[in-house]
């Protein structure tokens, strides 16, 4: 045979008979007999010719016999040949999608020593291990593959995904509203508007919808409140605002008297509300 060794996958060997006839011989005689081996295991796929059906033999070391059925004395002829299986190149991870900041991926490896690679923007910590930079690679759907560095070698692969983390910013218009305001709608980044997600507050804030975080100002406690929107993509992330909802102010306010004389001691206004503020009147009348 060619080589003193096949793999399992290569292509089926068929052997060069060298044949010689002492004496005088007429005509044309070609070679003939049959091959066999031992021990039990390789198939021929024609044992007239010696071919060897590789994929369908056990990998071991066989001695291979030929028997010449030419002229009155056949002979035997012998030879060694190996046949090796395939490296099994079958790996796998834990997970066909990660996000950017999960823990660095290693993968289980059925044959160890061989190389992983794969199409440029995923990186590998070790290219022999396999373990993904989650980090360091940009978001994108990867084909890995592994190559064995056996003697007989092979490859396989698995698609993968990596995520971007979710953008959850938000903003509402202003941080601080009364509650007799129009009911202040977030602004959301598109890609957050495309998938969406869920606006929380503590108790005493009510949204007109958690979906959209709209606020219902008029059945909501006064107070200050943590906002915050966690995003329904493949990688959750969440954001908070501050948002203050004040109670109208107490203008209440009062005279000692509704009638004064113009001769009278100037009269001054009992705030019973909030103190902050300025009086106006009607033309006619005249603060100090």
């Amino acid at each position: 045979y060619a080589e003193s060794y096949y793999c399992t996958s290569g292509t089926d060997p068929t052997p060069t008979l060298n044949f010689t006839v002492s004496g005088t011989i007429s005509g044309t005689i070609s070679p003939t007999g049959t091959f066999t081996a031992s021990p039990t295991g390789l198939v021929f796929s024609n044992s007239n010719s010696g071919t060897i059906d590789l994929s369908a033999s056990v990998s071991n070391t066989y001695l291979i016999t030929f028997n010449s059925t030419v002229g009155g004395c056949p002979s035997t002829v012998t030879t060694t040949l190996q046949i090796i299986g395939q490296d099994d190149p079958t790996f796998s991870y834990d997970s066909a999608t990660y996000c950017v900041n999960d823990s660095n991926p290693t993968p289980t490896i059925t044959t160890l020593g061989g190389t992983f690679s794969s199409t440029a923007g995923l990186v590998f910590t070790n290219a022999s291990s396999g373990t993904i930079d989650l980090d360091g690679s940009s978001p994108g759907t990867y084909t890995v593959t592994y190559t064995t560095a056996g003697t007989c070698t092979d490859t396989s692969s698995v698609q993968l995904t990596i995520y971007a983390l979710d953008d959850a910013s938000f903003s509402y218009p202003r941080l601080s509203y009364c509650i007799t305001d129009a009911d202040p709608i977030p602004t959301l980044t598109a890609s957050q508007t495309l998938i969406g997600g869920t606006f929380t507050a503590g108790s005493g804030l009510t949204f007109t919808s958690s979906s959209t975080g709209i606020i219902d100002l008029s059945a909501s406690n006064p107070g200050t409140y943590t906002v915050t929107f966690t995003s329904n993509g493949n990688c959750p992330q969440s954001s908070s605002r501050l948002i203050t909802i004040n109670d109208l102010d107490d203008a209440g306010f009062s005279y000692a008297k509704a009638a004064y004389c113009v001769n009278e001691s100037d009269p001054s206004a009992i705030i019973t509300g909030t103190t902050l503020g300025k009086f106006t009147s009607s033309s006619g009348l005249v603060f100090t």
